[in-house]
């Protein structure tokens, strides 16, 4: 289609090609457990709630794949994050964190994953000045094969300013 805004001979095909069709999760997926136990993530397409408040746990997202496109996770925290609730979720295999990826809220100052290969986010919890109280969430949308957005959106506790991170691992 021609786009007027650039001329006549332009086309904003690669614009038009770049949507994703986002499907929202449908299956309920096991609570992420207050303990210490390593825990993946069954599949794309569900919603998570965690329970963490005082545990480090290293959590697992599965790896993409074609047919997962437009896929989520929705991660929604039904209890405040304490000092030592430390979750680090880290994609699958060969996945990373688009730069489109974001995290917003009091105190946040790393907004945006810092590089091209960030494949894991860490979560800091540390008590009254933590950057994830009840009701903070995130979402999770497979762009494509490998690319994964992330959407976090917290509600902070004090300053917030702990809150989290992106990194190569």
């Amino acid at each position: 289609m021609a786009n007027p805004m650039y001329g006549q001979n332009k086309s904003d095909t690669a614009i038009e090609n770049s949507k994703v069709a986002v499907k929202k999760p449908t299956v309920r997926g096991a609570d992420i457990a207050n303990d210490t136990n390593a825990l993946s993530l069954a599949s794309w397409g569900a919603v998570y709630d965690c329970l963490l408040t005082t545990n480090a746990k290293a959590i697992a997202v599965p790896s993409t794949t074609d047919a997962d496109v437009g896929k989520q996770i929705v991660i929604n925290f039904v209890a405040a994050i304490a000092a030592g609730g430390d979750p680090t979720f880290t994609l699958g295999s060969g996945d990373v964190f688009s730069q489109a990826s974001y995290q917003n809220g009091t105190g946040v100052t790393e907004f945006h994953p810092p590089l091209t290969t960030d494949n894991t986010f860490s979560i800091e919890g540390e008590g009254t000045n933590g950057g994830v109280a009840v009701t903070s969430s995130f979402t999770m949308t497979v762009l494509a094969k490998g690319s994964v957005l992330l959407e976090a959106n917290w509600v902070h506790k004090g300053t917030g300013s702990a809150a989290a991170a992106w990194t190569t691992v």
